[in-house]
Order: C-alpha cells, then structure tokens, then sequence
C-alpha cells in the first residue's frame, strides 16, 4: 500500500508539467494517464522493426487517433503544443522510434 502523498507534494505534481519521457507500448487508453496528471508522452508509435510503410500506417492510426475531438490525445509538434494538450485535458502525444529501422536507409526521410 501506498502513502498518501502530502498537501505539497500533491501541489508540486498537479501544478508541474508531467512528460513521461518513454512509453514503448499503449492501447490508445489515456485514461490512466490523465488521472496521474501525465500532461504529455514520448511514445513508440511504430513496432520495433516497423519498416517505412508500416511506420507511416502505424502513424496513420495515431494521428486519426488524436484527430478525434472527444479524444484524450492532442498530437505536439511544439513545445506550445503541450501547453494547449494541458488546457484541452488531454494528453500531448509526441511520436517516438526505439531505432531508426523506419527510416531505412534513406536519410533524407528523417526531415
């Protein structure tokens, strides 16, 4: 069982800006997220050795995801972003990679 947290501690978390720096794994659900103040995530939005168009229909399905109005995800492309996901109750969903497979060899995608 887990103490409770104190007055300050919970002020300290509720007013802080929360960024779950890796998330390798999700089914969508933020609901979890939202109730632990988690105010953004780096999350791994393709499998692991995801080529480029796997990559881009992984993608695909997340960016339909947070294009949802009732959705809980808010897609960020700059550190604003995460401010607006904040004042909106969702979470901002920056796409993350465990390695560079989706972008085989072909630099010049990584723009």
């Amino acid at each position: 069982m887990m103490a409770a947290a104190s007055p300050s501690a919970e002020a300290l978390h509720r007013d802080a800006l929360v960024i779950d720096g890796l998330i390798a794994l999700s089914d969508g659900y933020a609901d979890g997220l939202l109730a632990g103040g988690v105010d953004a995530v780096n999350l791994t939005v393709a499998g692991y050795q995801a080529d480029f168009a796997e990559c881009c229909d992984d993608m695909a399905e997340w960016i339909e995801r947070a294009s949802r109005p009732e959705g809980p995800w808010r897609i960020v492309l700059a550190a604003d972003d995460i401010l607006a996901a904040r004042r909106e109750g969702k979470v901002g969903l920056v796409m993350g990679f465990q390695n560079m497979r989706p972008v085989e060899d072909k630099l010049h995608l990584k723009k």
